[in-house]
This record gives C-alpha cells, sequence and structure tokens, in this order.
C-alpha cells in the first residue's frame, strides 16, 4: 500500500501437493499499490483498488511539516475520487452495486484519516453526508440483525413482563375469590349464632370487618 524499498516485486513460495513429497516452487506477483494512481487502476480495470489511493496520503499526514497543506490535498484527493466513482458509474463502467462500496470504503478511509491525523469537524460532516446508494454491505447487515436482536430482545422482555402480570393478575384474582369465600363463610356462621371471637379465631378476618358484615 505504501512506499518501502523492502518490498519485493514478486514473492517466491512453494506448494506441498498432498501425496506427493515433492515441493512445487512458485511465484505470487506484488502489486505495489503506490505506484499506481487512479487513473492508472482504471485504465487496467481495478476498480475495486480505488480506495486504497488514499492510503498513500498517511505518511504525509504524519509528517509534522506542511501539516495543513497535506490536509488540502487529502481531502481533494477524497472529492476527486467520490467523482471519479460517480463519473464511472454514469459511464456504465461499474454496476450501481460496485459504485456502493467503492463509496462505502472511501468514506470509511476518510474518516479514519480525519479522526487520526486531520481533526476537521467540517470535513467529517462532509464525509458524513456522502451518500452510498441503495447498496447493502456487510456493516448494514450488521446493524439489521444488531437492530433485529434489539427488536426481538424488547419481545422476549414484553413477554416476560405479560407472563409476569398474567400471573400477577391469576394471583390477585385468586386472593380475591378467597376473600369472597371468606366473607360468605363468615355471613353463615354469623347466621348460625358463632360468637364473635369464636368467628375471628377461625377465619382471621379482624374485629372491624366483622362488624361490617355483620352489619350488612
Amino acid at each position: 500500500m505504501e512506499y518501502n524499498n523492502n518490498i519485493k516485486s514478486r514473492l517466491h513460495a512453494v506448494l506441498k501437493i498432498p501425496g506427493n513429497e515433492s515441493l512445487v516452487p512458485f511465484k505470487i506477483p506484488v502489486i505495489k499499490m503506490y505506484k499506481f494512481a487512479a487513473k492508472d487502476l482504471i485504465r487496467k480495470e481495478w476498480y475495486l483498488l480505488l480506495p486504497f489511493t488514499l492510503i498513500a496520503y498517511r505518511k504525509k499526514l504524519g509528517l509534522k511539516r506542511d501539516t495543513e497543506q497535506h490536509k488540502r490535498e487529502f481531502m481533494e484527493a477524497f472529492r476527486t475520487l467520490l467523482n471519479t466513482v460517480t463519473e464511472l458509474t454514469d459511464a456504465s463502467k461499474i454496476s450501481g452495486y460496485l459504485s456502493g462500496i467503492l463509496i462505502g470504503a472511501v468514506k470509511h478511509l476518510a474518516s479514519y484519516f480525519n479522526e487520526r491525523y486531520i481533526g476537521d469537524d467540517e470535513f467529517n460532516k462532509e464525509v458524513a453526508m456522502v451518500k452510498q446508494g441503495n447498496v447493502r454491505t456487510f456493516l448494514d447487515d450488521v446493524r439489521d440483525e444488531g437492530r433485529e436482536e434489539g427488536r426481538e430482545e424488547g419481545r422476549e422482555v414484553g413477554r416476560k413482563e405479560g407472563r409476569e402480570e398474567g400471573r400477577e393478575e391469576e394471583r390477585r384474582n385468586s386472593l380475591q375469590k378467597l376473600e369472597e369465600e371468606r366473607k360468605k363463610m363468615v355471613q353463615k356462621m354469623l347466621k348460625k349464632g358463632y360468637k364473635q371471637e369464636d368467628i375471628i379465631e377461625i377465619t382471621g378476618i379482624n374485629q372491624e370487618e366483622l362488624l361490617a358484615l355483620a352489619a350488612s
């Protein structure tokens, strides 16, 4: 991604084939991104690599000299790259889906560099305002799953609260029925001539309630 003299043009590797003791040597070509401008990637139709052209600015932004100039250069590169993606989309060289992926990657890198090196609130707002179109990304799916999990958790909490409220209502109804049965028993005992102290001892009713029932 960034300039480095130690990076070779090819990586040397060996392939071990199962059942074969010999190793097969082969070479892997290395794409040195710092050698490619956006126009070079477009000419080769390496569109997916376009957002990575912004990474070339990391070392410049990390320098203490000419800081403001490097910040302005990065912001302009960000805008130019977005315009390039739009032009490729309008020319039907890339699909709307790929356009959304590229814009999302450019936004992500711009946000990271702004947070890490630039620290410009207005630029941060500018980045946030950029739309990706109707493209769904992995992060969209994660957010949707998170929202669905949140809704399901909310529904489960609601169900639990509903069950608890149902149980509480059942307890209230049971207590109410028991209280009604006790009053009926007290009234029968009063009619049969039981003494009030015996009724209180047997049923657990208090004196005030007993007198109220006796007067009814």
